[in-house]
């Protein structure tokens, strides 16, 4: 969707906050979608590679950027009558922190890149049957995939063409249907 300003945009305001690989960046857009022309914050940064694979970011410094690129969004928005409605957070791809029991950083944010455990990701596919990735819960009737990464502390991926990926399809299709009524978007 091409860009409004300000003054043309349709409620409600969604602010987007964007944590990738090279950038921090806060939006906002209007109700189509549509991105609010001069209202953004943005920081670029760029991860660690160590000699042994890690690809890491401080966790406390990402927080940070996060912070000042909401802060200099608001800035920008208070210059317009406008209201936000929600906030949505996107961020990269696989990542891991660790964190003490009051939820601060004990170790750098692990990126998606980061391969310093391929050697124990190969001796538990060797241990572990990697074609039994889904489970089931009897008592809420969700469906959790295990699947194997390169990294042992990432998140795991849904094997395509799995029971998981089915029901994670169901379980996107209504988080996206509740989403379009609470905001009142047209239905394609």
């Amino acid at each position: 969707m091409p860009p409004v300003f300000p003054r043309e945009a349709e409620p409600p305001i969604i602010v987007a906050l964007d944590i990738g690989t090279s950038s921090v960046r806060a939006l906002c857009f209007d109700r189509r979608g549509c991105p609010l022309a001069g209202l953004e914050g943005r920081a670029a940064y760029a991860m660690e590679v160590t000699p042994d694979g890690g690809v890491q970011t401080d966790a406390d410094a990402m927080v940070a950027r996060a912070v000042n690129c909401l802060d200099a969004l608001l800035a920008a928005l208070g210059a317009h009558p406008l209201s936000i409605a929600a906030v949505a957070i996107s961020a990269f791809w696989h990542s891991l922190v660790g964190v003490d029991a009051s939820g601060h950083a004990v170790t750098p944010l692990y990126g998606w890149g980061d391969t310093r455990s391929q050697a124990e990701a190969a001796a538990l596919r060797q241990r572990l049957d990697e074609g039994a990735g889904v489970m089931r819960c009897r008592r809420c009737r969700g469906t959790f995939a295990i699947g194997w990464s390169d990294a042992m502390w990432r998140p795991f991926e849904v094997r395509a063409g799995s029971p998981a990926e089915r029901a994670l399809a169901k379980a996107r299709a209504a988080a996206l249907e509740a989403l379009t009524s609470a905001l009142r978007l047209p239905k394609e």
